[in-house]
């Protein structure tokens, strides 16, 4: 196992959590461990490609709270002979493989299931307000943590995208986020908690009657005539992303000059990818000062890098990556200079 302990990382209860090459080799072992009881998948075991497959299954399975056992015993409720050996030869290999983790390995697949046990009996949310914003659904995993947070929290608020909740419409366009909506809406009533489902109808982002009115109608069949003018809406027929982008910093440029501020601007676009490098050239092109506001994970912020990195020196040692990573976060009085690095490498 040394190979496979190169492969890990420390995990905060002393296991080593395995990442993408150490989930491989593990995988591997199981397979073999229970190849000659596989109905199905006995000469396929020893390939790359199954392993891989095996691998994406075992995640979508913990992404839905289920074990060996449970995927074995639904195993057996199954009409199609060829899905019922299936499942049972993934039962077994998903056995064998939790069994080879056992207290020494984690796989970041049930890291949402350790978190889930390490609260449940803790109280943690008892009087917090929690607020719970940018999803359109959850997994089963995340639907156990939401049980403890809705029985213990003091409130907790949850915001859905949806203008349709109530109607039963399994087609409508929100069909999935109201399917969310009535899952958590019966985990509160489970545990007793009042629910208010508040629709949230007004269009508080501009003062503008006719961007207002834009923004209901646009994807309507059709529109009541109406008196307002357009006065703040602008089309412009493009040929390429290059004139679309060169032509709104000019228009920028301009508002710039009529006395408007750069942070009193925003732009926005429905395919950042195609549109984002050739926006930026177009603002560095005309001289355009930008700010780019996108999602950034939390654990690549210095606040929350450095007590993490912190506790990690001190629990493992005071290890060299660990304190290297800590003093890079610019947060310790050591500056972050050329001798820091040469010394590193």
């Amino acid at each position: 196992m040394s190979l496979l302990s190169r492969l890990c990382d420390e995990c905060a209860d002393g296991r080593k959590l395995l990442t993408k090459g150490g989930k491989a080799i593990l995988m591997k072992t199981a397979i073999d461990q229970v190849r000659p009881d596989l109905e199905l998948f006995e000469k396929k075991g020893s390939s790359a490609a199954f392993v891989q497959s095996m691998t994406g299954i075992y995640d979508e399975m913990k992404s839905c709270n289920l074990s060996g056992a449970a995927v074995y015993a639904a195993a057996d409720d199954l009409d199609t002979d060829i899905l019922r050996c299936k499942m049972r030869d993934f039962s077994r290999i998903m056995t064998a493989y939790e069994a080879l983790l056992g207290d020494r390995f984690a796989d970041p697949a049930n890291r949402l299931t350790r978190l889930y046990d390490q609260i449940k009996d803790q109280n943690y949310f008892a009087g917090q307000t929690v607020f719970l914003d940018g999803f359109n659904g959850f997994v089963a995993q995340e639907y156990k943590i939401l049980e403890r947070i809705i029985a213990e929290a003091k409130a907790v608020y949850i915001a859905l995208d949806s203008d349709s909740f109530g109607t039963g419409d399994g087609y409508d366009l929100f069909a999935y986020v109201n399917e969310t909506a009535g899952i958590l809406q019966r985990i509160a009533d489970k545990a007793g908690v009042p629910t208010n489902a508040l629709q949230l109808g007004e269009n508080y982002r501009t003062d503008y009657a006719d961007l207002r009115r834009v923004e209901q109608y646009i994807f309507a069949d059709q529109a009541p005539e109406t008196e307002i003018s357009s006065e703040h809406i602008r089309l412009y027929a493009a040929s390429t992303v290059t004139d679309a982008c060169n032509d709104l910093a000019l228009q920028i440029k301009g508002l710039l000059r009529c006395g408007y501020r750069a942070g009193e601007i925003a732009v926005t676009m429905r395919d950042r990818e195609k549109y984002a490098p050739v926006l930026a050239s177009a603002f560095e092109k005309y001289g355009v000062p930008y700010y780019t506001d996108e999602r950034q994970p939390v654990t690549a912020q210095p606040i929350l890098v450095f007590p993490m990195y912190l506790m990690r020196s001190v629990i493992y040692g005071w290890r060299s990556d660990d304190l290297f990573s800590l003093i890079k976060t610019g947060l310790t009085d050591v500056s972050d200079s050329p001798d820091l690095h040469r010394t590193e490498n």
